[in-house]
This record gives structure tokens, sequence and C-alpha cells, in this order.
């Protein structure tokens, strides 16, 4: 049994040879194309079986491409993607827990984010990216 089992991992190994195989859009890819097919056995949507197919195709194509470059692209923009939902989520997040004590608005110039505290009136704000000064009721 255990021969058996070593032939077929090194079968499986010489099929991935050159391949693209596994990263971290591939994982992301399989939870969606999962989710979607609970949800397809739920009535009136089962239209989304072909969704989760399409979805485990690309996710096949993806692993074992021989294209690097594209596959890393992918990736990379994926990654950049994911990088910038994140950090919304922590403003978001940081908004929240400081509502009562912080104001935030933008930098008129770069569109930086400023934080200042709440009612000290009318105070003069410097961007620290831009060095901008605007005066800002709080």
């Amino acid at each position: 049994m255990k021969k058996r089992f070593e032939k077929l991992l090194e079968k499986i190994r010489l099929l991935m040879n050159g391949r693209y195989g596994v990263d971290e859009l591939s994982v992301f890819l399989l939870y969606i194309c999962i989710f979607v097919l609970i949800l397809s056995f739920m009535p009136n949507l089962s239209m989304l079986s072909a969704v989760a197919l399409v979805i485990s195709v690309w996710l096949c194509f993806r692993c074992f491409s021989k294209k690097r470059a594209a596959r890393l692209a992918e990736l990379d923009f994926y990654l950049r993607t994911k990088n910038k939902i994140h950090k919304k989520c922590l403003h978001i997040k940081a908004r929240w827990r400081d509502r009562k004590t912080h104001v935030y608005f933008k930098c008129p110039k770069c569109g930086a984010m400023l934080r200042v505290p709440k009612n000290k009136g009318e105070i003069e704000v410097r961007c620290p990216n831009c060095g901008t000064k605007t005066n800002k009721k709080t």
C-alpha cells in the first residue's frame, strides 16, 4: 500500500513539473467555488452551479499553466486589490473606534486622511505628507 502511494505521488510530481501550481489566489478561488456551490443548493439559485464550474475550470487552468509570468501578474493584481480592501477596512474600523474623540478629513492637495481631535474649535492642520496647511472646524 505504501509503495502504491509513493508511486502516485511520483506521478503527481511528474505531472506538475514545470507547472505553476497553487498560490494564494488559487486558494481564494477554491473557497469562492465552494461557497458558490453551497449557494447553488438553495431554491431558485441552481444556476450558480454553472458559475462554480467556471470558477473551478479557471482554478485548474491556473494550477496547470506553464505561463508563470501571466499567473504571477494575476497574483500581483489580486494581492494589490486585497491589500487595498484590507486597508480600507482597517480605516473604517479605526474611524468607528475613534468616532467620539476624533474627526477625519482628507487633505485638499494630496488626499491623505487626516485625524484631528474633536471639539477644539477651528484649528490649523498641516498635512504630514505634502505640508499643506488648512483650517478645519472640529
